[in-house]
């Protein structure tokens, strides 16, 4: 259903009530008072509510369940935990540029302590509120990138197996990217 015919179902729908609300008092209507026809407060909710259903039916295949204000402040308060990790990210980049088994060691320590291991949970809660939108299947998608992300940054600084600073330090910038894309387009 294109808007132009949304428009013209509300202007006739419009037209059909404003004519029976209209209409005098005559005696033969007056007649009919106690006859079943439609009134004025059945005519005035029918044009009230006509728009919403005509929109519904207008969106029905795009029809997402909308956020209600608890969800909107569940995932608000979510999404700043996930940015306060993001920020705590950037403070891990000096650890891994010493390039040593001791900064490593380090390292991998912070992924462990908040804010840094609040990232999961803070998603997984974010992505509960999400279920039914549109937005969900590529937020998803976000996440198990960034929990593949997460591990390759805890093996690669394990002692022993250790990767070489750059590439730790490129799959810093890749998760950091991912969380900010994780909150990019939800608006709060």
């Amino acid at each position: 259903v294109g808007e132009m015919s949304v428009c013209a179902t509300l202007l006739v729908l419009g037209a059909a009530v404003s004519a029976v609300l209209v209409e005098p008092l005559s005696a033969p209507r007056l007649a009919r008072v106690g006859t079943a026809h439609i009134g004025r407060r059945h005519a005035l909710l029918a044009i009230s509510s006509a728009p919403l259903a005509v929109l519904q039916a207008a969106n029905a295949e795009s029809a997402v369940r909308p956020l209600s204000g608890a969800q909107a402040l569940t995932i608000g308060q979510y999404l700043s935990d996930v940015r306060e990790a993001r920020r705590g990210l950037e403070e891990l980049q000096t650890l891994l540029e010493l390039g040593d088994e001791r900064g490593n060691e380090a390292f991998r320590i912070a992924l462990r302590k908040p804010p840094i291991s609040s990232i999961r949970k803070a998603c997984s809660k974010v992505l509960n509120e999400l279920d039914g939108t549109a937005l969900v299947s590529s937020k998803q998608k976000i996440y198990a990138d960034l929990k593949v992300s997460l591990g390759v940054l805890d093996e690669g600084a394990r002692p022993g197996l250790q990767k070489k600073p750059a590439e730790l330090l490129a799959e810093l910038a890749k998760l950091e990217s991912m969380l900010d894309a994780f909150g990019a387009d939800i608006l709060i």
